[in-house]
């Protein structure tokens, strides 16, 4: 795949992680959130309180996507679970089309 590039917020603390986009407006393309973790770990999402629907890359420390949820829907409860990760990207709905377990997300 070619290169991909977005214009991520960054949510840096654990409070801002929870929060994730939680009573925000949709995504524009292009646009994320990257949600980086201090540890490499098992990392649950939902998108509970999300009022769009959400593609979601989950990375390990050394960047490569381990997994992605596809068009998780809007204020979907559902805990999407994998490891190890450390990094997670959300952006809109089908953005991360075209990407593939395997690619690199890099900062």
């Amino acid at each position: 795949m070619g290169e991909r590039a977005f214009c991520a917020r960054v949510a840096a603390t654990e409070a801002e992680r929870l929060r994730g986009l939680r009573g925000e407006g949709p995504l524009a393309p292009g646009e994320g959130l990257l949600l980086p973790f201090p540890v490499e770990d098992e990392i649950c999402i939902v998108n509970d309180g999300v009022s769009f629907a959400l593609d979601v890359a989950y990375a390990d420390a050394a960047g490569q996507v381990v997994a992605i949820e596809r068009r998780l829907p809007a204020n979907d409860g559902t805990p999407r679970c994998h490891a190890p990760v450390r990094d997670v990207l959300e952006v809109a709905a089908g953005e991360l089309d075209g990407v593939s377990v395997g690619d690199t997300l890099s900062r």
